[in-house]
């Protein structure tokens, strides 16, 4: 989920946000792993996360948002894609590249 919204950011959306697919979870011990992350980038200020209200709700219920992208970015370990492309746009051996014509 913290992947898809940087993909959304990069395509676009202003202000992401993504709701978690309880049911898509293999397993309560995955469901309780991707809580754990998504707490860890709360915590480290990338996402905001909204609970829902009332006993079941609030741990079932919660819509997560991107506060900060390059903060999300450095606590995924991801490169942005326009750094990427750019990157791919510089030759490899540190010298300009002379087109050649036939």
């Amino acid at each position: 989920m913290l992947g898809d919204l940087l993909d959304r950011f990069e395509a676009g959306t202003a202000s992401p946000i993504a709701h978690p697919d309880y049911g898509a979870f293999a397993s309560v011990v995955a469901a309780d792993s991707f809580l754990k992350e998504i707490g860890r980038a709360e915590q480290a200020g990338a996402v905001s996360v909204g609970r829902g209200t009332g006993n079941e709700n609030a741990t079932r219920s919660f819509t997560s948002g991107l506060a900060a992208p390059e903060v999300l970015y450095r606590h995924l370990d991801r490169v942005p894609s326009s750094q990427i492309a750019e990157d791919a746009g510089r030759p490899a051996c540190g010298r300009s590249l002379r087109w050649i014509r036939a």
